[in-house]
């Protein structure tokens, strides 16, 4: 059976929150957005928001949903969310090491080959959320 996760992608100004987890497992890179499997019976916008909070502590304020990802031997789909939050002190969880804010232009160069076709949709919408 095919699990949901969510992530999210944080943005505060030209920048987008990564965490580097303990369990590199699924990361790339040794980094990962926000997020978590969601429960059974869970609201998915819920799982988001928890997961979030559980994980730094931040408070979503806005989520758009930009991208189902199905990575293929894998038995998770994983929603991808763009989020603008109402606090910016990360306060991480003892599941992660470290945290970083990367401007968007590097973080499109990072995830390039996996969200190509979504980068210029993601900086429209960023576009937005800082007007």
């Amino acid at each position: 059976m095919t699990r949901i996760s969510v992530k999210a992608l944080i943005v505060k100004g030209n920048n987008v929150l990564l965490l580097k987890p303990k369990n590199l497992q699924g990361s790339f890179k040794g980094w990962d957005g926000p997020g978590g499997h969601v429960e059974e019976g869970e609201p998915i916008l819920e799982a988001l928001k928890r997961e979030v909070l559980e994980e730094t502590k931040l408070i979503i304020d806005k989520a758009y949903p930009i991208k189902i990802m199905k990575v293929p031997g894998v038995s998770t789909d994983y929603m991808i969310f763009l989020c603008t939050v109402i606090n910016d002190e990360v306060i991480l969880s003892p599941e992660h090491t470290e945290y970083t804010w990367m401007d968007i232009s590097s973080f499109n160069k990072f995830l390039g080959e996996y969200l190509r076709e979504d980068l210029r949709f993601i900086n429209e919408i960023v576009s937005r959320l800082l007007e």
